[in-house]
């Protein structure tokens, strides 16, 4: 099975808002964790350094149950 990783930074506004960011998505896991350490250093991600969040995901599937 294919995957890919998804990496999103996620924040806390607020009770129950969250502000969500798709940063990309990358071969490996360890592809996606070396582009943390450049969000790092940017405005708006740099005060909530641990907000980043990777995410394994399948790729050529179909993932909807009918039942």
């Amino acid at each position: 099975m294919k995957v890919v990783f998804m990496l999103q930074h996620k924040r806390l506004i607020e009770e129950e808002v969250t502000d969500s960011k798709l940063i990309g998505f990358y071969s490996s896991y360890e592809k996606a964790n070396s582009v943390i350490e450049k969000y790092k250093t940017i405005v708006g991600f740099r005060d909530y350094p641990h907000g980043f969040v990777i995410e394994e995901m399948k790729i050529d599937f179909d993932d909807y149950d009918f039942n």
